[in-house]
């Protein structure tokens, strides 16, 4: 799949990590994953319905299309893209009307040599854009302020709890960081996976609206939640796919490409996430399997699973966001028949429409 090798590309964060000590036993998630690949998964077991809109064509962003963009925002009434492409960042409504430009990638006033991920502030109010050589930069209607990040190498993601900020860097050792009044300091934890070949997602956070904030990892899907009076990360979930488990790998002293290792050993381990959004008590991920994108549901009260390739309706899912009780995506129009179809869209002419569109196009899902 042309999406595989790309994902996998940019979820690479090459390290060595051990931190502290943790003897916090975490629930188990169990999913029969040789059961769930017998049953047929409807879209409609999990979600309502889905709606589709077609951003704005008279702005055209990388020549009209998105290349997959990893990071974009939504608040009440505002859909904020951070486009890979010219590393611009612009808003729309949430019927795809082009608003404005926030902010550009350049060397003037108010703008970043690169931009890496999006968040908007807790308070609603302004966009914040993360350069990772160190600055976090804050729109509203225009430029409000920088904040810089002092003594990390590389900042690669972020998300602001209360009046702390957290930051990503697969640079450093430990990988997670707390600014607050513009001084950093680490987060310890234990990772169930300490390997040489490390690695995380794009976003390895899990945001949920009572400002609990989680950390999965990759290679593993397990789950931390993060404490910030110890500043510490601890598991709460792990998962079991019974033979078909990751294990631990050391690779410090292995010829094998790291890569072919993720592919071959996919044929039989579920592995590594690519994303995880948790909705809810639904956690929703997708994961490698048979080195192909697999999606995986959980629903964390009533222990219901769900692993597959397509629905029984004959498409793929995909989300990466969550919010205002709604799921997202963002896709290229050629890639429109992957997600949505006449089975589960009831308006077969605004399906037909949607192909021949020359932008993006968001997809708000409806869990149940």
């Amino acid at each position: 799949m042309r999406m595989i090798g790309k994902e996998i590309a940019i979820i690479l964060g090459l390290t060595v990590f051990l931190s502290c000590n943790m003897n916090h036993p975490s629930p188990c998630l169990n999913v029969d994953i040789d059961c769930r690949l017998e049953e047929g998964t409807s879209f409609f077991d999990w979600f309502q319905n889905v709606r589709a809109v077609p951003l704005d064509k008279d702005l055209i962003i990388s020549n009209g299309k998105f290349s997959e963009p990893q990071y974009y925002d939504i608040s009440d009434s505002t859909l904020y893209i951070l486009d890979v492409r010219s590393n611009n960042t612009y808003s729309f409504d949430l019927n795809g009307k082009y608003k404005k430009t926030i902010a550009k990638r350049g060397r003037g006033a108010g703008e970043y040599t690169l931009a890496y991920a999006i968040r908007i502030s807790q308070s609603g109010k302004c966009v914040k854009v993360l350069d990772p050589r160190g600055s976090i930069y804050s729109y509203s209607e225009s430029f409000e302020g920088s904040e810089q990040i002092e003594g990390l190498r590389a900042v690669h993601n972020f998300i602001e709890v209360g009046k702390k900020t957290v930051l990503f860097s697969s640079a450093e050792e430990p990988y997670l960081w707390i600014l607050e009044d513009g001084i950093s300091r680490p987060v310890r934890y234990d990772s169930t996976f300490p390997l040489k070949g490390q690695f995380n997602a794009p976003d390895p956070f899990i945001s949920c609206q009572d400002d609990r904030l989680y950390y999965f990892e990759a290679f593993s899907g397990n789950i931390f939640e993060l404490d910030f009076e110890n500043d510490c990360a601890e598991p709460v979930y792990s998962w079991d796919f019974g033979k078909h488990n990751s294990e631990v790998v050391d690779m410090s002293d292995s010829t094998i490409d790291f890569f072919d290792y993720l592919k071959g050993e996919s044929f039989e381990k579920v592995f590594p996430f690519l994303n995880m959004v948790m909705a809810g008590d639904c956690i929703f991920a997708n994961v490698l399997f048979h080195n192909e994108e697999y999606s995986l549901f959980y629903n964390l009260s009533t222990k219901e699973s769900a692993f597959f390739k397509k629905f029984k309706e004959g498409i793929e899912m995909k989300v990466s966001l969550y919010k205002n009780g709604r799921l997202y995506a963002i896709i290229e129009p050629e890639f429109l028949d992957n997600y949505v179809n006449d089975s589960i869209f009831n308006n077969p002419e605004q399906l037909t429409f949607l192909k021949n569109w020359h932008n993006g196009i968001l997809l708000e899902y409806t869990p149940k």
